[in-house]
């Protein structure tokens, strides 16, 4: 699962680290679709003026119509730390 980030944190903070819970999803489909999925994403977040962590429950999106995903949404934990990208 990848996340779809947009924006940027408040000014002075920095994404450390994206934390995905569940990690990974289970798919299912034809075949031969699903040789053509290597990552799922999640719907659009935005991080515009973020100044603190937050954890936030997303939906997933699959660009495999004919692909079903076994899991809805999972939990995104966006760590933010004050400073400059290292």
């Amino acid at each position: 699962v990848k996340p779809d980030i947009s924006g940027e944190p408040a000014p002075g903070k920095y994404i450390s680290r994206i934390v995905i819970k569940p990690g990974k999803v289970e798919v299912e489909g034809p075949e031969s679709m699903l040789k053509k999925i290597s990552f799922v994403r999640t719907e659009p977040i935005d991080v515009s003026g973020l100044d603190e962590s937050s954890i936030s429950k997303v939906n997933i999106i699959s660009d495999i119509p004919a692909a079903r995903l076994m899991t809805g949404n999972v939990d995104v934990h966006i760590i933010i730390k004050e400073g400059t990208e290292k």
